[in-house]
């Protein structure tokens, strides 16, 4: 079995792939917690295609509006 090929050259296999039937690491099944809460520069995009919240500059406005035109918002993740 090959599992790569460089250059036309099979590369030679000298360890059979293992397969792990369960995990080598424990997985905390805690919450992650969010230390920093400042503002974030995504926080007017995800407004604006969420809620359709807008500054009240007319400037930063288009700003915001072309920026948008980038991103998706799929649930609350930009």
């Amino acid at each position: 079995m090959q599992l790569g090929i460089s250059r036309g050259v099979p590369v030679p296999m000298k360890d059979p792939i293992k397969y792990i039937v369960k995990p080598s690491i424990q997985q905390s099944g805690g919450e992650v917690l969010r230390l920093n809460t400042s503002p974030r520069w995504t926080d007017p995009i995800i407004s604006y295609l969420k809620d359709g919240v807008l500054p009240n500059d007319k400037i930063e406005t288009q700003k915001l509006q072309h920026m948008a035109t980038r991103y998706i918002l799929l649930g609350d993740i930009l």
